[in-house]
């Protein structure tokens, strides 16, 4: 059930990503990284709230310094209080960074049958020495 949409999505990405293939190994795979990496990166701003997590972040920093001012202070309640509340925080950013997680990881499935895929009919390189010397 899976060969007809691979073989859909290999076409597609030797369409447009068929001159990796005339590059050396190294460089291919620096190019299929740097590639990934921009779109998980893009997808990971498309998939999460982003106004979210920077109000987060700023109530988290500024919660730390409330916390710092209470230690201060000797007040051991208003220290646990902030605590409680930078961790539920951080605990919904975590369901952010998960569903962007399993953007990047479903997105990694599809794109494996592309130019990694091809990287393997490459001819292994020449070393002028075998392992064992």
């Amino acid at each position: 059930m899976l060969e007809p949409i691979t073989a859909h999505l290999v076409n597609a990405l030797d369409w447009v990503f068929g001159w990796i293939l005339f590059l050396p190994r190294d460089a291919t795979r620096v190019v299929v990284a740097v590639l990934t990496s921009v779109l998980l990166n893009f997808i990971r701003k498309w998939v999460t709230d982003q106004v979210w997590l920077r109000q987060a972040s700023e109530d988290d920093a500024r919660l730390a310094e409330l916390a710092r001012e209470a230690r201060r202070r000797g007040d051991r309640d208003a220290v646990k209080q902030h605590k409680e509340t930078q961790t539920a925080i951080k605990m919904k950013s975590m369901r952010w960074e998960g569903r962007a997680l399993s953007g990047r990881w479903s997105l990694s499935r599809c794109w494996r049958p592309g130019p990694s895929d091809r990287s393997c009919i490459c001819p292994p390189r020449w070393q002028p020495w075998p392992c064992g010397r």
